[in-house]
């Protein structure tokens, strides 16, 4: 799909229809460096406890164990696994309530190609922003503490601010 160097990521794609899983594995395993397939929930969970995954977009129903069942694992075991659900009712209370238990976000079905692409380097670039922020902040920024508070005045921590705006605005790159 694009010309350019994969994200060197693994995404975990769950959907019981195969049919989906191929055309959506066909849309996105050129930007992808590794794309991983399964048509059953449970058979996820055992791609999540033995290889490492960097984003799972999964279905949100499926026979057997639904793809809430598998948010909710994920979120209490693997926190650091963006998950975006594929949906076909974005305003179910379901839905909603998965988001405010830590799905990263979700896709309407049908879905546009890009929209679910742009989705997944999303949930892929916000750790490695919140991380680069983070070490900039720490290196121009020294008295920063680990919660986000600054020590000194009003005017100190303004200066401080714009110290790190400074130096983040020219690093901060959301190509791949």
């Amino acid at each position: 799909m694009n010309n350019t160097q994969p994200f060197e990521a693994t995404i975990l794609l769950v959907d019981d229809d195969v049919d989906l899983l191929e055309l959506i594995k066909e849309t996105i395993e050129d930007d992808f460096s590794s794309v991983l397939t399964t048509d059953r929930a449970t058979a996820a969970l055992e791609l999540i406890k033995s290889k490492k995954i960097d984003c799972v977009v999964t279905d949100y129903r499926m026979p057997e164990m639904s793809g809430l069942a598998l948010i909710e694992y994920i979120t209490q075991n693997h926190p650091e696994i963006p998950i975006i659900l594929l949906t076909s009712n974005g305003s179910d209370p379901e839905v909603i309530n998965a988001i405010e238990t830590g799905l990263f976000d979700y896709v309407s079905k049908p879905f546009k190609a890009p929209v679910l692409l742009n989705r997944i380097r999303n949930a892929l670039l916000l750790p490695r922003l919140e991380s680069l922020i983070y070490d900039l902040a720490k290196t121009v920024a020294p008295d920063v503490s680990i919660d986000g508070t600054l020590t000194g005045s009003y005017q100190e921590k303004l200066e401080t601010f714009l110290k790190i705006e400074k130096q983040i605005k020219p690093r901060i790159s959301l190509k791949k």
